[in-house]
């Protein structure tokens, strides 16, 4: 917000601080029943700040934290699809992660596409459990109990086996 705040503070006032905003009154039967204030432009704030971040985010625009994962919403996409990606078997670049990501918070895709197209790529790198996975079933699930196997019989924690081990 803080690096849209100024920008749409021009789009309700004049750089001599004069209000640019439109007002929309609505009237039913000669009572007023709602009062919008819009941009100078006529759009409702709250979109113009969405179509300016889906904007940003489809040009590649956004800051990344110390982790390399996008800041804002493509984050939480980011993370998501990381997570699912591993979970299937798969090592899914950054750069991937975060243009699925983009996608997904765009608009250009929905998210259920862009975990269709990771559990394909399951599906194919694993032709063998190739129906599971494309029935929903995670790679990571169907392998739990070889790696509760390992788990034992090297006498470590499950948790510090993944499905690259």
């Amino acid at each position: 917000m803080a690096t849209w705040l100024p920008e749409l503070t021009k789009q309700y006032k004049s750089e001599k601080g004069k209000s640019k905003s439109t007002i929309k009154y609505t009237y039913k039967n000669g009572e007023l029943i709602s009062t919008e204030y819009l941009t100078a432009n006529g759009e409702e704030p709250k979109l113009w700040i969405e179509n300016k971040v889906k904007a940003d985010v489809l040009a590649g625009n956004q800051n990344v934290n110390t982790l390399a994962i996008p800041e804002g919403p493509s984050g939480k996409y980011f993370v998501a699809i990381k997570n699912f990606a591993a979970d299937n078997g798969l090592r899914l670049s950054d750069s991937a992660a975060t243009s699925y990501a983009n996608s997904i918070v765009a608009g250009t895709i929905d998210e259920n596409t862009a975990f269709n197209a990771l559990r394909e790529s399951a599906a194919e790198a694993f032709p063998a459990l190739a129906d599971k996975i494309k029935a929903g079933i995670n790679l990571n699930t169907l392998a739990d109990p070889y790696i509760q196997s390992m788990s034992s019989i090297l006498e470590i924690p499950d948790s510090g086996i993944d499905l690259f081990d």
